[in-house]
């Protein structure tokens, strides 16, 4: 429900920045042949707004991905079969097929830019958990 909301909220901002962009071009001329003030401050919070809320979205979902894990944890009552089934799911894959069908692997993305954690960050919190003793185990 959160990430739904914070889409929709994107998708607005986007939507409500590009249509005042649209009047900023078609009020221009005013500006330029008339004695008209300009908010430029207001301009670039159109421009810079939708790119601000889609960084805020993918910290989001980063903090939700640990958020996840942790409610598992507790679930299950131990971090530790969650830690071992991200370390196989990570480190099973065949090599050469994953090279085959997805080549930009290589390419390393800014970390600002991802929209889940590292594997190997998610199992280092996950083995540094502590689960309180008086929850109720599911499993």
């Amino acid at each position: 429900w959160l990430m739904s909301m914070t889409d929709l909220i994107h998708r607005l901002m986007t939507i409500f920045s590009y249509l005042g962009q649209i009047m900023v071009v078609m009020f221009l001329p005013a500006y330029l042949f008339w004695d008209v003030s300009f908010p430029w401050l207001g301009v670039a919070i159109l421009i810079v707004a939708p790119f601000i809320n889609a960084l805020l979205q993918l910290l989001l979902s980063r903090i939700r991905e640990y958020d996840a894990d942790y409610t598992a944890a507790m679930l299950m009552g131990s971090s530790r079969p969650l830690a071992l089934a991200l370390h196989k799911v990570s480190h099973d894959e065949p090599y050469m097929l994953r090279k085959f069908f997805v080549p930009q692997e290589e390419q390393k993305r800014a970390s600002i830019l991802q929209t889940h954690p590292k594997t190997e960050t998610r199992i280092k919190k996950l083995l540094a958990m502590k689960i309180p003793e008086n929850i109720p185990k599911m499993f």
